[in-house]
């Protein structure tokens, strides 16, 4: 896409492209500039007003959608993958959305919660599939106040 002569500021060229037809929490603007590569959530380019940049020639702007689940799975009402559908989702938000928990079955003292987050450090023991994700696990009595 051309730029103008008087410059382009990101959410310009993406309004001028035809605009983002998703949530603006699942979206990530990805921009290759002279070979350097860097990626913000929109939200943050939304927010912050130094983040909606002027583009140069020779830019690449990529946008993609990541949209954000978990897996409920157990003594819930229903085992399958959710979409969060919204921007934070809280672990009573999700057990609500997986149907809650059912009382023939459950035992609201064992809610497990197992979180996959990109690696920080180096790992002791590499886990199974890509050895650029790492797998923390929190269990137990989780009483969430959010």
């Amino acid at each position: 896409m051309p730029l103008s002569v008087r410059g382009d500021r990101l959410l310009d060229v993406l309004a001028a492209a035809g605009g983002l037809h998703a949530a603006t929490y699942e979206i990530s603007v990805e921009l290759t500039r002279d070979g350097v590569r860097e990626s913000v959530p929109l939200s943050r380019v939304l927010s912050d007003p130094k983040e909606n940049i002027f583009l140069r020639p020779g830019d690449v702007l990529a946008v993609t959608r990541q949209p954000q689940s978990f897996t409920a799975f157990g003594a819930t009402g229903r085992a399958a993958q959710i979409n969060f559908d919204q921007a934070q989702l809280s672990l009573v938000e999700a057990v609500g959305k997986a149907g809650g928990l059912l009382d023939a079955r459950s035992d609201p003292r064992g809610v497990y919660l197992f979180r996959s987050q990109a690696q920080t450090g180096t790992p002791a023991e590499p886990g199974p599939g890509d050895a650029q994700q790492a797998s923390t696990t929190a269990h137990g009595t989780f009483i969430d106040s959010t």
